[in-house]
This record gives structure tokens, C-alpha cells and sequence, in this order.
């Protein structure tokens, strides 16, 4: 169990340094080109909140604050989140039955398995 979370941990902390060096390298990038796009993209809550996350090893996501100047996709630097959903405080939207969780949150640090237990027994959906 243990060793499971120290694994767990010791990941997030090696994606976080190899995302901050991938920044370095890549800052941002053009989303199209300005002679199909040329006024730009329209900055609005969602596309200056986050990149879609991307489902790294482990069940660890990585989450890039970025925004847009015109057709260029700026990525923020002091906006970089990595989490495992296992250590998150979630519960189950009693309306639609879905996983929801909070942001800004101190990690509570489990076992995959107590994760799932807590699923299996807050859900009526989820089958595990």
C-alpha cells in the first residue's frame, strides 16, 4: 500500500520537472494559420481557463493554464497541475450520479483501492 503512494508521488514529482523543461522548449505554438483565422481567436472564459488534460501513467493528469493572443496558444508556466484522482476529495453528484471533485484542494493521500471502495459505496452507476 505504501509503496503504491510512493510511487504515486515520486511520478508526479518527476512529470512536473519534465513538464516545466517541455515548456521551456515549447512556450507556445499556433493553433491555425492567421489567412484562415485572421482576426484571431476570441478570448473567453474557456479558452483562457485550461487545456484539456492529458491522462499521463498511473492515472496522473497534467493540466496547462494557457491562453490566447490572436492564433497563437500561450502556455502559462505558473500554471501547471499534476494530481492522481485517487488522492482528490470527490464526491458523487447526487443529481447525475458523476464523479465531481474540488479545486485548489490539499491531496488526501490513499490507496487505489480505498479510491475505488469509495466509488463502489457512493454511486449507484459506477460498477467496478
Amino acid at each position: 500500500m505504501k509503496k503504491e503512494i510512493e510511487i504515486i508521488m515520486s511520478d508526479i514529482k518527476n512529470l512536473e520537472i519534465l513538464c516545466k523543461n517541455l515548456l521551456k522548449i515549447l512556450p507556445n505554438f499556433d493553433i491555425t494559420d492567421k489567412n484562415i483565422l485572421p482576426y484571431g481567436l476570441k478570448p473567453h472564459t474557456r479558452s483562457v481557463s485550461w487545456l484539456v488534460e492529458q491522462v499521463i501513467y498511473n492515472l496522473i493528469y497534467a493540466c496547462f493554464g494557457i491562453s490566447f493572443d490572436n492564433i497563437r496558444v500561450n502556455f502559462s508556466k505558473d500554471h501547471i497541475v499534476l494530481f492522481s484522482p485517487q488522492f482528490m476529495p470527490i464526491y458523487i453528484n447526487p443529481r447525475n450520479d458523476k464523479i465531481q471533485a474540488t479545486y485548489n484542494h490539499e491531496m488526501i493521500i490513499r490507496t487505489r483501492k480505498e479510491f475505488l471502495d469509495l466509488l463502489k459505496k457512493n454511486s449507484k452507476s459506477i460498477a467496478l
